[in-house]
């Protein structure tokens, strides 16, 4: 089986919080207790090879970086739904709790966060509306939370 998973919160240099920790130490267990599937690793910049965590994971970087919101919807509706046309995995996990609403592939979508609900005044202006846009959606068309 193959899994395409979003790995933007692996960054390069091995100093990890928050998402990052939550996906690194998710991933590692999945992929040690299933060398039968196939990880699809999907970066937005240069990964560090520490992340790959198994030799039944593939790591691809997808361009552009994401760290601004209009970047962030060219890349998981832009570079993310274009590799997940080409390549058809069974299934895109995105620990982070983004994900792509233009694809068939079936999502599992971690939510970890409801600050912008709750907290709106402490989310920045841009992300709070891309937050209160998008989220939602993602969850909807989603095939699984966790």
């Amino acid at each position: 089986m193959h899994i395409a998973v979003t790995t933007r919160f692996l960054l390069p240099g091995g100093h990890l919080e928050g998402l990052g920790r939550y996906t690194y130490e998710s991933l590692r267990c999945l992929v040690q207790q299933h060398p039968e599937c196939t990880f699809h690793f999907l970066f937005d910049r240069a990964y560090d090879p520490r992340y790959l965590l198994g030799p039944n994971v593939v790591p691809h970087v997808l361009r552009p970086p994401a760290r601004h919101p209009l970047l962030m919807l060219a890349w998981y509706e832009g570079a993310v739904a274009h590799w997940l046309r080409r390549h058809r995995p069974a299934v895109l996990l995105s620990p982070e709790g983004f994900s792509v609403l233009s694809t068939q592939v079936p999502r599992v979508v971690v939510v970890h966060d409801l600050a912008y609900l709750h907290r709106p005044q402490d989310v920045g202006r841009l992300m709070q509306r891309y937050y209160t846009y998008f989220l939602p959606r993602f969850y909807r068309a989603a095939a699984q939370l966790v």
